[in-house]
């Protein structure tokens, strides 16, 4: 019989099972003139800031985009990589 596993922290279970057991990497995108929305800001994600106005610094976001994202699968999904 599996007994119930009750995590020995502050978190909510759902933030606990997607933080710790099930890394994942997660990107909000948002405008920079526009607010967080609160709920997002407790999110264990990447938020990542586009401007309306400076259309040309779309590139270093997106590089910054891949590098985060080669680095989680390089510590968590090593296999995936060729």
């Amino acid at each position: 019989m599996l007994q119930s596993y009750t995590p020995k922290c502050v978190c909510v279970k759902k933030i606990f099972f997607f933080s710790y057991l099930c890394p994942v990497a997660a990107y909000h995108l948002k405008w920079d003139d526009s607010n967080l929305e609160k709920n997002i800001g407790n999110w264990a994600v990447h938020i990542i800031q586009l401007s309306r106005e400076k259309r040309h610094l779309d590139r270093a976001k997106l590089m910054k985009f891949w590098e985060t994202l080669d680095r989680h699968m390089v510590n968590n999904k090593p296999h995936l990589r060729f």
